[in-house]
């Protein structure tokens, strides 16, 4: 008898080439073979008997009837009861101990699927406990990852906040710098400045030192010859006799004393001349 297999939802296939096949749901196993327009492709039993949830043995009977209502025949139900023990008579049951063979088969099969569904089923708990283990482990790999990343994050931030920071202060260290060297080339500037007012000056300083000496020598020329002069006046004054200065100061008073006289007797004559003119003036006339 055909074994037969239903692919109940999509299933991804590796196969040894490495090339993945989608087995299509409701698509039909004979064999283990699964039937393309281009190629028959068989597929290993342990994957089909493994996968309980995405493959189920065809039950001859419920095909038929399957196949029955999808070609819309009336009452199959009630047909299928007629016509299955039919072809279980000629088809099936054509001998007893055919049957027996192959049902022990089946049920060997059957028993071995149930051992094998077991054990997978203990791989699969297992799997699954390792896989949460696995989640866990990772899970708290993630949180101290997330907070090394937040970490790193500020370190960054406040990394980026010193690079202003410096690029800032190099920015006004450079113009601190360019400001100085402003600043040097003024300074010499007005030190060459003060150089040559210093030469000027130190030129006119000379200039003016030698003017100077050549006055101050002419001043001490002329204290000199006043001094002589001096000398000169004072023999002449030593030479002099008082006396004789005495009586002629004592003239010069009396000189000075009778001015005022003679100046009353001028005024007098001014006075008698004017009165003359006048009449003089009125005889013209």
């Amino acid at each position: 008898m055909t074994i037969k297999h239903k692919v109940l939802k999509d299933f991804q296939l590796l196969m040894p080439d490495k090339k993945i096949i989608i087995l299509k749901s409701g698509a039909i196993l004979e064999e283990y073979f699964y039937k393309t327009k281009d190629e028959s492709i068989q597929i290993d039993s342990d994957v089909i008997n493994s996968n309980g949830d995405y493959f189920q043995i065809i039950d001859w009977k419920q095909e038929l009837i399957s196949r029955m209502r999808q070609n819309k025949v009336p009452q199959p139900s009630i047909l299928a009861k007629k016509i299955i023990p039919l072809i279980e008579e000629m088809f099936v049951i054509s001998s007893d101990r055919p049957s027996n063979d192959f049902e022990k088969e089946y049920r060997s099969k059957l028993r071995e699927l149930n051992e094998r569904e077991s054990t997978l089923e203990k791989e699969y708990r297992s799997k699954l406990r390792e896989l949460n283990e696995m989640e866990s482990e990772y899970e708290i790999k993630t949180q101290k990852l997330d907070k090394r990343s937040l970490t790193l994050e500020e370190e960054y931030e406040m990394l980026s906040i010193k690079e202003s920071e410096i690029r800032k202060r190099l920015k006004e260290a450079r113009d601190r710098e360019e400001s100085i060297k402003d600043m040097e080339f003024e300074i010499g500037k007005k030190e060459r400045n003060i150089d040559k007012i210093l030469l000027e000056s130190e030129k006119n300083l000379d200039e003016r030192q030698t003017e100077m000496n050549i006055k101050l020598e002419a001043k001490l020329k002329q204290i000199d010859e006043k001094e002589e002069s001096l000398k000169i006046r004072e023999e002449e004054i030593k030479s002099f006799d008082i006396d004789k200065i005495l009586r002629i100061k004592e003239k010069l008073i009396n000189y000075y004393n009778s001015i005022p006289w003679y100046h009353n007797k001028m005024e007098s004559f001014r006075g008698g001349l004017d009165d003359i003119i006048a009449d003089f003036s009125e005889i013209n006339y």
